[in-house]
């Protein structure tokens, strides 16, 4: 006799029991055990007449891609089906999806549903099959927030440490807040885990605020004036593992957050 799991989840921040519908998973196999460790693509070159090839790096360049299926206790009826089908099929772009599955703690996908088909039970419709593709190799955690403040107006040095323990064995490119003080014009971060990678803007106003997304290389000020002739370019980067920091600047608060990368099949 097949035995059915059925688990909550969230897609686009509603949550799965508005409409009666789980993530049904059939036959008591792992909802996830189809679904593999990313693999990686290898750049190498090879040389004529030698007996090696030559590595260049490697990158993931295959998103994670996992087959599901929603079902209801309950004959899903046309109203619902739309609304349903509204929800969850034809959107615009990728949505956030979370199980809720102890084994998951927390993490989430950023995906969009391919394929959907119904499923019919008994000749009546019990929910939909599709394919889940995500924008990556990799489920993200909860959102890591590392913020300091600091008092007065002192040019300041400070050093402190993020830990990076995402599954992905590459660089973790976080998004970056900084103000400046009344005193400040420059800020600088050099990551020594990093070959000593310095982060730096100079030339800025005081009291200004300037956020960065690295991972979109974006720079936004409070000034309206585009910073990008002030920075060095050198994108802050978190290395897999232990990351040191240090600050050097007339800071009032600056505020990292990222996300850590899932390897959701083992």
């Amino acid at each position: 006799m097949s035995s059915i799991y059925a688990f909550d989840f969230e897609y686009d921040s509603r949550p799965s029991q508005t409409y009666n519908i789980k993530i049904a998973n059939f036959d008591g196999g792992g909802l996830f055990s189809g679904v593999g460790s990313p693999d990686v693509t290898l750049h190498t070159q090879k040389v004529y007449r030698q007996d090696k090839e030559y590595f260049f790096g490697r990158s993931v360049d295959k998103p994670l891609e996992f087959p599901i299926t929603f079902a209801s206790e309950e004959v899903v009826s046309g109203l619902d089906r739309a609304l349903i089908s509204k929800w969850l099929f034809g959107r615009s772009n990728f949505k956030k999806l979370k199980i809720i599955q102890d084994d998951l703690n927390g993490a989430w996908f950023n995906c969009i549903f391919l394929n959907p088909t119904p499923l019919y039970i008994g000749n009546v419709n019990r929910g939909f099959t599709a394919t889940t593709r995500c924008d990556s190799a990799f489920a993200y955690s909860s959102l890591k927030t590392v913020t300091r403040t600091f008092t007065g107006n002192n040019i300041i040095t400070y050093d402190f440490e993020i830990y990076n323990d995402s599954d992905n064995d590459d660089y973790l490119y976080p998004n970056i807040s900084f103000v400046l003080n009344t005193v400040g014009s420059s800020f600088s971060m050099t990551n020594s885990d990093d070959n000593d990678r310095e982060f730096l803007f100079t030339g800025l106003q005081a009291s200004e605020t300037v956020s960065i997304d690295a991972s979109l290389q974006t720079v936004t000020s409070s000034t309206g004036l585009l910073r990008l002739a002030n920075f060095n370019k050198h994108w802050l980067r978190l290395v897999p593992g232990i990351n040191h920091l240090h600050v050097e600047s007339g800071i009032g608060t600056f505020t990292i957050t990222y996300f850590e990368r899932i390897s959701i099949g083992g």
